[in-house]
């Protein structure tokens, strides 16, 4: 039974980072899609992705596949250094903090 708790607790904490990772990646995509001016219509066109996919992405309610992330990295511009940098400082913070 002790064991069980454990395998939760750990499950729990990756369901965390990943929530963490999919809210700050849906950050990245909406922000530097505003910095452009463009609406979630014009990154689908030009994408050839689905806007209701982008803005789920941007919701944090999907995570990208690794070829939907870089057509959207192509398009939009963005740092994935400083992505992937934010995110690991947020999940070393919050691992910290628990």
């Amino acid at each position: 039974m002790y064991h069980s708790m454990i395998i939760v607790k750990k499950r729990k904490i990756v369901v965390d980072d990943q929530e963490l990772f999919n809210r700050l990646i849906g950050e990245a995509i909406r922000k530097s899609r505003k910095n452009l001016n463009k609406t979630l219509d014009q990154v689908a066109s030009d994408t050839q992705l689905d806007d209701k996919h982008i803005g789920r992405l941007e919701r944090a309610e999907k995570s990208p596949s690794l070829y939907t992330f870089f057509k959207l990295y192509r398009e939009l511009d963005f740092s994935a250094d400083e992505i992937f940098q934010e995110i690991m400082k947020q999940i070393e913070s919050s691992q910290r903090d628990s």
